[in-house]
């Protein structure tokens, strides 16, 4: 541990923080006897991009600049099976897993990701219109050669997402 940069140390006293704001979480739960009636999720919504990036890549053995966008998701309930998830997903994943976990009434044609148990693969979408396949990234700003029919749904993707939000589509009036 010494031979680890002080900004990564602070860092991996920050997630120990969590961990115990996590634990004291449960164990109150679990006091006032809420914990069965209790799903915890986490998951991040960035890297920690204040940190030297440098000393970040190499604490994380990052070689692709966009792979330090690859997080978690970590999804807790007394009653859930532990399962460890590795395929492909992303932060859209999230809303059609817990819609089809908790068994709700949401229409998957309004989401963009898939959910993460099933067997549709995901697409992980970036803000500078790139996006990962889990084996390439495109970039949709140059001209991206391939699997034409999965970029041009791509393309879709982004557009319908463009159009969403310039309509507010789902304000409820």
């Amino acid at each position: 541990m010494n031979t680890i940069n002080s900004n990564i140390k602070g860092y991996i006293a920050t997630q120990l923080e969590a961990e115990y704001l996590v634990e004291n979480l449960i164990k109150d739960l679990e006091a006032k006897g809420e914990l069965d009636d209790t799903v915890i999720l986490f998951t991040n919504d960035h890297y920690p991009y204040t940190l030297d990036q440098d000393s970040y890549a190499n604490y994380k053995n990052i070689e692709d600049e966009f792979m330090k966008n690859k997080g978690v998701l970590y999804i807790w309930s007394n009653d859930i099976v532990h399962s460890e998830i590795t395929k492909l997903s992303s932060s859209f994943d999230i809303l059609p897993t817990i819609n089809n976990m908790f068994g709700l009434d949401g229409n998957y044609n309004n989401y963009i990701g898939n959910d993460i148990f099933g067997d549709t693969e995901s697409l992980v979408y970036f803000k500078d219109f790139t996006f990962y396949d889990g084996t390439t990234l495109y970039d949709l700003s140059k001209s991206s050669t391939g699997n034409e029919s999965l970029l041009n749904y791509v393309r879709k993707q982004y557009e319908l997402s463009r159009r969403i939000l310039k309509v507010d589509y789902f304000k409820e009036e």
